[in-house]
């Protein structure tokens, strides 16, 4: 499991809360909540251009397809009804 760096997380949402899990094999990031929603998932490039995009209805796990992406470091962004929170990512 890979650890990840918090970076501008809204007080209301709690790190142990929101797991995200990259499957290399699969190229995809799992990202499950225990206690809120996820609506929307944005990926940006470390140099803040937006990559991709995953909206949903209101669920507590989503899968985001990222075989498409270049290795490199990205940022995770996610949308909750509880406010919003960032996670870095690395794809190798």
């Amino acid at each position: 499991m890979l650890k990840f760096t918090p970076i501008l997380d809204s007080p209301s949402i709690q790190f142990s809360e929101i797991d995200i899990v990259y499957n290399r094999l699969e190229q995809v990031l799992q990202i499950n909540s225990q206690n809120t929603t996820i609506d929307e998932v944005q990926i940006y490039s470390i140099i803040g251009q937006a990559i991709k995009t995953e909206s949903s209805q209101p669920t507590t796990s989503i899968t985001v397809d990222v075989a498409s992406l270049a290795k490199g470091v990205y940022i995770v962004f996610m949308k909750s009804n509880s406010g919003s929170i960032s996670r870095n990512f690395i794809k190798i």
